[in-house]
């Protein structure tokens, strides 16, 4: 696993992990959020590019940057 690919657990499922979209106050990134904790993974202008890769870890889907909703 490169350091720039997030293999997401139990993604989008009942109680499960999500990722969002977020307008922050020192700019634009993509959040992992569990309900409990939210962590920046990147930028959103890092993951629009490619730079970054979201995949659902039980079947190694690639989740697209445009499947991504806003918080």
């Amino acid at each position: 696993m490169a350091a720039n690919e997030h293999y997401i657990a139990d993604y989008q499922k009942f109680g499960g992990i999500k990722l969002y979209k977020i307008h922050g106050f020192m700019g634009d990134y993509i959040a992992l959020d569990n309900m409990i904790v939210e962590r920046k993974l990147c930028s959103l202008e890092d993951a629009k590019r490619g730079r970054h890769k979201f995949y659902e870890k039980e079947s190694g889907r690639e989740i697209k940057f445009d499947e991504i909703p806003w918080k």
